[in-house]
């Protein structure tokens, strides 16, 4: 709240997105990724250029731990749409990643290159199988007779 607060004021705005920034990295090391996400979602408009690679990097491996959880949920519940939408947050993903190479390279650059590849083409996958299936099913059209 008080980060906040300060942030309101621009000339405190760089201190309230290293607060931001520090309470992510908190959270994601306690395994809290959606309050990680939250956190750093607010904060990432303040943050300097300095900061600007931490909050993607923070944020790529926060929605990375949060769309493990959201595949298992679109797979057992057959959800078109939550198919979509992890597909979608995927890319999110993999921008975050890109943009914050810089933190972690080693580390990130094998979640890019090795990890994400697979949760995409399982989303994509699933979006494709579970989408066709709600579709209503056409019937081909009748034949004329001579």
């Amino acid at each position: 709240a008080l980060a906040q607060y300060a942030a309101e004021d621009s000339t405190y705005r760089s201190f309230a997105a290293e607060t931001f920034l520090r309470a992510g990295a908190t959270f994601i090391q306690r395994r809290d990724y959606a309050r990680a996400v939250e956190l750093l979602s607010r904060g990432r408009p303040w943050a300097t250029a300095e900061m600007a690679p931490f909050y993607a990097n923070y944020l790529g491996r926060a929605e990375l731990q949060l769309i493990t959880s959201e595949l298992l949920r679109v797979s057992d519940q057959r959800d078109c749409q939550g198919a979509r939408r992890a597909d979608t947050v995927l890319t999110r993903v993999r921008e975050n990643l890109v943009a914050g190479m810089s933190v972690d390279s080693q580390r990130t650059a094998m979640m890019v290159e090795s990890v994400l590849p697979g949760y995409v083409d399982n989303a994509r996958r699933m979006a494709e199988a579970y989408c066709r299936q709600q579709q209503p099913q056409q019937r081909p059209p009748a034949r004329r007779r001579p």
